[in-house]
């Protein structure tokens, strides 16, 4: 079996390469990527697009496989894609750019833009992929499509790097807690926060220490919270 597995952001992105390697366990893979984060979404589509257009012309696959951030490349070369067109969409534009960040309105032409790309690019691909279950509710709900479209494969992480152990608790000191994050809105930092608060003050709990790791458009804020509740068990890093 043979996959042309393209991605608009780069291929080290944590979901993108794990679904490259579980492809690698059973086809053969011709990759259209970067090994970098690109500074443009939108340029880096069109040239993914464009080289992914040259090897369709050049070879026939058994399956074409878009992956994170795909939704401008699906859109440009679906028309000329005749194999199975599986697409990772992972979340919408249209809930990210109107609802979670909040940049557009739903209304405006942005948001709008956003709408009809979600819902065409989940038209154009024969098969669909997100990774929640509610994820798949809120595309057939707002966009239109068929449960049938989609399946869900949740967030992973590369077992390359991470392998299950076996839970062995503290003999003594507090309970750690980790969270990593990029600080986007929909990672809930402030619903951690609000949880240390929450917990601090019952005697029915054991202690705690959350450890934050990561940066991002909301770390300020964030930082600015955990003063206002007066949190001593909150490390940011």
């Amino acid at each position: 079996m043979r996959v042309l597995f393209l991605v608009g952001r780069e291929i080290q992105y944590a979901r993108n390469q794990v679904l490259l390697d579980a492809m690698r366990h059973f086809a053969h893979v011709d990759v259209v990527a970067r090994d970098s984060r690109p500074a443009s979404l939108l340029a880096n589509s069109a040239a993914i697009a464009a080289r992914g257009a040259s090897m369709l012309a050049r070879r026939r696959y058994d399956l074409v496989f878009v992956g994170f951030y795909g939704h401008l490349i699906v859109r440009t070369l679906a028309p000329m894609i005749r194999s199975p067109l599986l697409f990772d969409a992972f979340l919408s534009t249209y809930d990210t750019l109107c609802f979670d960040r909040q940049l557009y309105a739903p209304d405006s032409r942005m948001g709008r833009m956003a709408f009809q790309l979600d819902r065409s690019t989940g038209a154009r691909a024969d098969h669909v992929l997100l990774d929640t279950r509610r994820h798949v509710e809120y595309f057939v709900d707002t966009f239109g499509l068929p449960p049938a479209k989609f399946s869900v494969i949740p967030v992973g992480c590369s077992d390359a790097i991470y392998t299950p152990q076996p839970y062995v608790p503290a003999s003594s000191g507090p309970l750690r807690v980790l969270s990593y994050s990029s600080y986007l809105p929909l990672h809930g930092i402030d619903t951690i926060l609000r949880t240390a608060a929450a917990l601090r003050a019952r005697d029915d709990v054991p202690d705690l220490r959350f450890r934050l790791i990561g940066d991002g458009a909301l770390l300020p804020a964030m930082r600015a919270l955990a003063a206002e509740l007066a949190l001593d068990n909150v490390e940011f890093l």
